[in-house]
């Protein structure tokens, strides 16, 4: 049996089959050893990826925690520098809604100035009263207003993205950089060697199914119709992206003398 387009084109050319009746696309350097009927098939390629849907819940979950991670610590170092200046500024013992001078106490209570201060609640128990502190004091609540809704709009914006797409191959330039498996000697091939694809070769399109369930292969590239009717067939495969590479299907023939 011949398992690949390579193994029908050389039974064909070397007279073991009078005929081949297969997806083989006709190319200039196939016509230099066998002849093609005029095309019965308009095909083209596609890319295959590993089905891995992930719940929404966690997808969500997984996307929050991205985003609130990094606002945290942005949100603590520019509290803590608020902080020790506007203590450091406005530090008097005497005055009950001013900051003491004891670095312990006073620090407290700058921390909590700053949180009610860049939440826009505003106790007003303790307050600066020089024009640097209320300087700082005035920049402080510009940032809180700009980072709440910073914050409201990027959560907002990885949730829509998130829920779109979960996988990171959907098209023909998310490959780059990725390992992509092609069986050897075909259209497929030639196509990603002269786009400088890196490639996983396959012998067949059964090992080229194998390459990627396994991982050895971030996504498979070959015919459109082969590609779709296995992820008809396996729901551990998804075709991705658009058909690309056009090409038609002829029958093959030893080449007349």
């Amino acid at each position: 049996m011949f398992n690949s387009v390579p193994d029908r084109l050389e039974a064909v050319e070397s007279g073991e089959c009078d005929m081949g009746f297969a997806g083989i696309t006709i190319t200039p350097e196939r016509e230099k050893r066998v002849d093609f009927s005029q095309p019965f098939f308009k095909s083209g390629l596609m890319i295959a990826v590993r089905n891995e849907p992930i719940s929404q819940i966690t997808s969500i979950g997984n996307a929050v925690l991205r985003l609130i991670g990094l606002s945290i610590v942005l949100f603590f170092v520019g509290l803590t520098i608020v902080t020790h200046l506007v203590w450091w500024i406005e530090r008097d013992d005497e005055d009950p809604q001013g900051f003491p001078t004891a670095y312990s106490k006073g620090i407290i209570d700058a921390y909590w100035w700053a949180v009610v201060t860049m939440s826009t609640v505003g106790y007003g128990d303790k307050r600066p009263k020089k024009i640097s502190g209320r300087a700082i004091a005035a920049i402080w609540m510009f940032i809180g207003i700009i980072w709440f809704a910073g914050l409201t709009a990027t959560l907002s914006s990885a949730l829509t993205v998130d829920r779109i797409s979960h996988g990171e191959i959907t098209d023909l330039p998310d490959l780059y950089g990725k390992k992509v498996a092609v069986i050897e000697d075909t259209t497929s091939e030639d196509f990603l060697r002269y786009h400088n694809v890196k490639i996983v070769l396959a012998n067949s399109f059964d090992d080229l199914l194998a390459k990627l369930k396994d991982g050895r292969s971030d996504a498979i590239v070959y015919d459109a119709p082969p590609l779709m009717y296995a992820a008809k067939l396996d729901p551990s495969i998804k075709v991705v992206g658009r058909m690309f590479a056009d090409q038609r299907y002829g029958l093959v023939f030893p080449i007349s003398l």
